[in-house]
C-alpha cells in the first residue's frame, strides 16, 4: 500500500494516492472531492470546502484543472487574516474547468 502525496490540499487537507478517490472522506454524505493525478483534475461534486486559518481554500503547486458538478463552495474563515492576497486556488499556469 503505496502513500504518494500530492501537492494540491483543499483546504488543511493534503491528497494523497489513498485519499484521491475521496479527498475528505463525505462521499456517503453525497459530497466529494476527488483527484486525478494524471489530467491533474480536481473534481467538486456537491463539496463543501470550509478552510479554517488556512491561506487558500485550494492549492496546487502546479496546473490544476477543477470540474464542477452541483453545487460546490470554497469558504475562506478570513481571507483578510493575511497580508499578501488570498485566493480560491494558486500555482503555475491557470485553473480552468474541463469539460
Amino acid at each position: 500500500m503505496a502513500n504518494e502525496l500530492f501537492d494540491v490540499w483543499v483546504g488543511d487537507v493534503r491528497i494523497t494516492d489513498l485519499s484521491a478517490d475521496d479527498v475528505l472522506g463525505d462521499a456517503e454524505e453525497g459530497a466529494t472531492v476527488a483527484y486525478d493525478p494524471d489530467t491533474h483534475t480536481l473534481r467538486l461534486d456537491n463539496a463543501d470546502i470550509e478552510s479554517d486559518g488556512e491561506r487558500y481554500a485550494l492549492y496546487a503547486g502546479h496546473y490544476l484543472a477543477i470540474g464542477l458538478t452541483g453545487t460546490s463552495t470554497a469558504t475562506l474563515d478570513d481571507s483578510t487574516a493575511t497580508k499578501e492576497p488570498t485566493y480560491g486556488t494558486e500555482g503555475p499556469g491557470a485553473a480552468a474547468s474541463p469539460r
